[in-house]
């Protein structure tokens, strides 16, 4: 086991990582990580029998995921279902196990999961230094290996060339780019499929990992992310970047500035590649907008993506292809994106589909959640 930072063993222990101090079993200073004992890297505050592992040798060739750990919180009343889902949401299949006691709030398990998640990324973090340092290999590096095994540039629409994009982000090294439009248009996506592209690790985050309640919290938060990507010469993506970069003239609270003017701090300082998106570019600072070197729209897919995606899918759910007449009405549909398909691709783990017929079906269920411009539904347009 790796003794990554003394305040991860006792919560509530403030750490700072300007001066990159860690304590070994002993708490004796030691600058570089580099011990093997038993820990808990990651821990709840207040929560107790927190266990994080890494199994190893000396010298390190290959490393376990997350093991198997539980967390034990005084409270009762919550789904132990819908935590994990939470959970699983954050750390993937990091977290095997929960166990939540009696009158938890969620709030408090929200809080304790940025919380977890932050202090997860720390300690990655040091580990890879050490490793780094050692000689050996990093883990945990983010190379695009969550985006779908048919993903394509085919069924991103917009109104950009994206290869000779990505060409020019490549042949500059620095780029702050905003992405924006509808939700599932495959934003998040191609920010990851450009630092595969550029064979780069990437570092994301979002409005939920980096708000915190407390003043001067969040300022310190966006800082940090900005100051991890230079370090690990990753690329950062921003998701939900109009929680950061929302009009000043609308705002209601000196907080609500004062996190913008740290985002503009940190974007011109960056010295790398900087990728944001939004679904709501209306509510961004205007003085922040001018801050990107380019502002490209995805939209929801035109026909003949709809055409191409859905036989892409239909190949890997290995059902028959679609008939002219099935085809036609594929074309037809209007506002669907990348994400309804994902979505839908995700349900037949449990729900079958062993038709064209039923995905088409599931199609319509989709698009009659849709709302028009004037926020009604729009039903199935055939």
């Amino acid at each position: 086991m790796l003794d990554l930072e003394y305040n991860l063993r006792f919560p509530g222990q403030y750490f700072d990582s300007e001066t990159s101090t860690h304590y070994n079993i002993n708490r004796d200073y030691n600058p570089v990580t580099g011990r093997y004992i038993q820990s808990d890297p990651i821990g709840f505050d207040g929560g107790v029998n927190n266990g994080f592992g890494y199994a190893s040798q000396a010298p390190i060739k290959t490393y376990d995921s997350l093991g198997l750990y539980t967390v034990y919180w005084g409270g009762a009343g919550l789904n132990g279902a819908y935590i994990s889902d939470q959970v699983s949401a954050l750390y993937g299949a990091g977290l095997r196990n929960i166990q939540i006691g009696n009158n938890a709030s969620t709030g408090e398990i929200t809080d304790g999961l940025r919380t977890s998640m932050f202090r997860y990324e720390t300690s990655m973090k040091l580990l890879n230094n050490t490793l780094k340092a050692q000689g050996y290999e990093e883990v945990n590096k983010n190379k695009s290996a969550d985006l779908p095994s048919n993903y394509s540039l085919e069924f991103v629409n917009t109104n950009t060339n994206l290869d000779e994009l990505v060409e020019g982000i490549k042949n500059h090294h620095s780029a702050r780019v905003c992405l924006y439009g509808a939700s599932g248009t495959g934003k998040s996506a191609f920010a990851k499929h450009i630092a595969k592209k550029l064979d780069k690790s990437y570092v994301i985050k979002s409005g939920s990992s980096l708000m915190s309640k407390w003043v001067g919290e969040t300022e310190k938060n966006i800082a940090s992310a900005f100051r991890e990507a230079m370090e690990e010469e990753a690329v950062l993506i921003f998701d939900e970047v109009d929680g950061f970069l929302a009009e000043r003239g609308q705002a209601k609270v000196n907080w609500e500035v004062t996190q913008v003017n740290e985002m503009l701090v940190q974007m011109e300082k960056f010295d790398g590649i900087f990728i944001a998106t939004t679904n709501l570019i209306e509510h961004i600072d205007q003085a922040s907008l001018r801050r990107f070197d380019l502002k490209l729209e995805f939209k929801t897919l035109a026909p003949e993506q709809l055409e191409k995606i859905f036989i892409s899918y239909a190949k890997e759910l290995n059902i028959e292809a679609p008939t002219a007449n099935e085809l036609h009405t594929i074309r037809s549909f209007k506002k669907l994106s990348p994400g309804d398909f994902a979505t839908i691709i995700r349900q037949s783990k449990f729900k079958k589909i062993d038709s064209c017929e039923e995905f088409i079906k599931r199609l319509k269920e989709e698009q009659k959640l849709k709302k028009n411009k004037d926020g009604g539904s729009m039903g199935f347009i055939s």
